[in-house]
């Protein structure tokens, strides 16, 4: 086994570690190989063998990170592609992964599901509250549009 041979196996077994713990994007995978020392070279050899074999895929990680998100998190649109960017997914893979996480569930219900575990009961009577619970709902990546309509919706449940 030549040199190459042996250090393109070691940022494979880099990889591989990496990668057994949970799935990464392609942007992951190659700063971990760039930290481990790994030659620009072997680094491209290594991602091309790896989407080969489909153990980096950004489009279905993306796809899986933006329905987990939104089923346990509750967060909104703009909190999705925020983080999706900060795993370096390009931007229109992150539209579509956004898109197919709320075709499942419409947007608002989710706001409005978020607004609910919040409250647990809080009176929203003050305008004081309804902003606090307004700002909450926007740092979880809701437009102010969507936001509006949670919190109708909330008062006219209250009202009923």
């Amino acid at each position: 086994m030549t040199s190459k041979d042996s250090e393109q196996k070691k940022a494979l077994d880099i990889a591989y570690r990496y990668l057994s713990y949970r799935a990464r994007t392609v942007f992951e995978v190659k700063e971990k190989l760039k930290k481990g020392q790994v030659t620009p070279e072997n680094i491209e050899k290594v991602l091309l063998k790896l989407k080969d074999l489909r153990l980096v895929d950004d489009r279905s990680f993306a796809l899986s990170m933006a329905k987990e998100i939104v089923r346990l998190r509750y967060c909104g649109p703009y909190y999705i592609r925020g983080k999706l960017r900060q795993k370096g997914i390009d931007s229109t893979i992150a539209e579509e992964a956004v898109l197919a996480a709320f075709s499942e569930e419409d947007e608002k219900s989710v706001a409005i599901r978020l607004a609910t575990k919040k409250m647990k009961g809080q009176d929203l009577s003050s305008d004081k509250e309804r902003e606090r619970l307004g700002r909450f709902i926007k740092s979880k990546g809701y437009s102010w549009e969507i936001i509006r309509e949670a919190l109708e919706h909330i008062d006219d449940r209250k009202r009923d």
